[in-house]
């Protein structure tokens, strides 16, 4: 953290008084930076302020999410320099930048849509972070799946929060013949949230059992009475530190222990696509939706899985859930926001809300969400503003570089 506040001051301060342009771009690449760091958390970037305004989003589907923060950071220290000489002229680029923006994502919004339509389902249980992991209550919660998952018999994907299931699925006998029993309930594919026991090599050359928090397909009807043949997995790749696992276990683990009741996961290494008939699906676990990189691969729709229960009642599930939008408008795939304790809701691939749910509510819904035949050119191509944005910056580099290496050699002495 420490690092990245001064490399954030030094940048400022080599680009803040050049073109607006400059500092905008090294803003970008700051944000980027924030977001690669070791064990970070990049909440709520500038993008994801614009999460209500899908007019403001459909740009991000061609130049990515941090166009938006360029934008932001571009109008607005061009409105500071406006002010600051009492001229309009600055402001023109910014302005005409903001209204290109604009008209083209009314211009997108007032498209229709393609693609095939499906049922989909988005359960939100409303199970308390007092209770989720209590061996008294693991029935009383098995009995919300139960009842879930008979309401969503008809659609066609059903989706569960995070760690819905309320043990370890390969290591519990009772767990194992629930989801037998699930998968008799319902022929048709859900996905859940549970805590899975993996096998992984030591260092020895033996192996060891680790925690992975996995999202689990079940899709029966393609297993043709061969119930273990129709599961997929997916284990969670960002882990949230002190919340999933302790930085430097060995040592601080002594020490510190993970604020939830289920800890000591260890992340998985693979991306995965998993795929139950039409549905090629991009799963994203907790905090993962917040990585622009995490949604790419070959899907047509996104699902974040999340137990933001322990947030409590403050602005952090909302704010999730903007980032959950901006992707869909930026990756033009199709989402489901299936949290624990809400809000919960279906996405359409511009990142409008289909429907949503209130906070700590126990629903679930179904609506209609169509499959497009590919995402967006950003999700298919590179990411244009990043690219733009160190071009820039190496620019703006060159050029200061180049007027003080000219100032120190004629003021050197002769």
């Amino acid at each position: 953290t420490g690092a990245f506040f001064a490399l954030f001051t030094a940048l400022w301060a080599l680009v803040s008084e050049e073109r607006s342009v400059f500092a905008a771009a090294s803003g970008v690449i700051l944000s980027w930076i924030g977001s690669r760091m070791l064990w970070s958390v990049p909440w709520c970037p500038l993008y994801a302020s614009q999460a209500s305004y899908p007019a403001m989003l459909q740009i991000c589907s061609i130049a990515g999410p941090y166009f938006l923060t360029f934008l932001i950071i571009y109008a607005n220290l061009s409105f500071y320099r406006a002010l600051s000489v009492r001229k309009v002229r600055p402001l023109i680029p910014a302005v005409s930048l903001m209204a290109l923006t604009l008209f083209f994502g009314i211009y997108k919004t007032g498209l229709p849509l393609s693609g095939k339509e499906y049922d989909v389902c988005a359960v939100q249980p409303n199970v308390s972070q007092d209770i989720k992991w209590d061996s008294g209550h693991v029935e009383a919660v098995k009995d919300k799946i139960r009842l879930f998952t008979a309401a969503s018999i008809g659609a066609d994907l059903s989706v569960f929060p995070e760690a819905v299931l309320p043990g370890v699925i390969n290591h519990d006998a009772d767990m194992r013949v629930f989801i037998s029993e699930l998968e008799r309930m319902k022929k048709k594919p859900s996905v859940l949230g549970a805590a899975f026991y993996d096998l992984e090599e030591d260092k020895k050359g033996g192996y060891r059992r680790v925690l992975k928090n996995s999202a689990l397909l079940l899709n029966p009807s393609q297993a043709a009475g061969k119930l273990d043949g129709a599961r997929q997995f997916y284990f969670k790749r960002k882990l949230v530190p002190f919340g999933e696992f302790v930085p430097f276990g060995e040592f601080l683990g002594r020490f510190i222990k993970v604020i939830n009741t289920l800890g000591g996961f260890e992340a998985g290494k693979d991306a995965v696509i998993l795929k139950a008939g039409d549905f090629r699906i991009v799963p994203l676990i907790c905090s993962e939706s917040v990585y622009p990189g995490l949604w790419r691969g070959d899907g047509n729709i996104a699902l974040n899985i999340t137990n933001d229960a322990w947030f409590g009642k403050t602005a952090a599930a909302e704010q999730h859930l903007a980032h959950v939008i901006a992707g869909a408008a930026s990756f033009g795939l199709p989402a489901v926001f299936a949290n624990n304790t809400g809000p919960s809701a279906l996405i359409d691939s511009r990142g409008r809300l289909i429907r949503v749910s209130r906070s700590f509510e126990e629903c679930s819904f179904t609506d209609k969400i169509l499959l497009p035949g590919r995402g967006s050119f950003y999700g298919r191509n590179f990411d244009i503003t990043l690219t733009a944005s160190f071009a820039l910056s190496a620019y703006a580099l060159l050029m200061i570089l180049r007027r003080r290496f000219k100032w120190i050699k004629i003021c050197s002495p002769r």
